[in-house]
């Protein structure tokens, strides 16, 4: 028996939104059951207790993390290819590193990175963002306006 247990459907959204907002994710209004809720928060705790301090996202007050910004799914390749970019942000990262944060070592192509990073560049373009995206021949970074 876990924690999550007894908590109704409220109070697991609350707990998961505060869990995923110490990892920069995106928040939740409900989940499709209980169980469903119950998985989620604790996969969300699984992950809090396996990641160094430094990689949790700090705590906004009035200010939407990057991943809100995007609107990016939780798990996704588009959310991959952001937390990539973010940890270097303002510098060049190669695309072969892109690839391998996204797809996992030697499983992606450049193709397939460039259909996620111009998914990234529409949201810019869109929600009218302060980011835009750079890139060289050989690498891509994330740089504010």
């Amino acid at each position: 028996m876990n924690e999550f247990t007894n908590m109704s459907g409220a109070q697991l959204v609350a707990v998961y939104n505060g869990m995923a907002r110490e990892l920069g994710l995106r928040s939740v209004t409900r989940f499709s059951s209980s169980e469903d809720g119950r998985r989620r928060c604790e996969k969300l705790r699984n992950q809090l207790a396996t990641l160094p301090k430094e990689e949790k996202k700090k705590e906004t007050t009035g200010m939407a993390t990057i991943y809100e910004q995007f609107k990016t799914r939780s798990g996704s390749k588009r959310e991959a290819l952001l937390r990539s970019l973010e940890q270097s942000r303002d510098q060049l990262v190669s695309i072969d590193k892109l690839i391998a944060d996204v797809y996992g070592k030697n499983n992606g192509s450049k193709n397939a990175l460039k259909m996620v990073l111009l998914g990234l560049i529409e949201t810019i373009k869109r929600g009218n963002l302060p980011y835009e995206i750079k890139s060289e021949k050989s690498a891509i970074g994330l740089f504010e306006k």
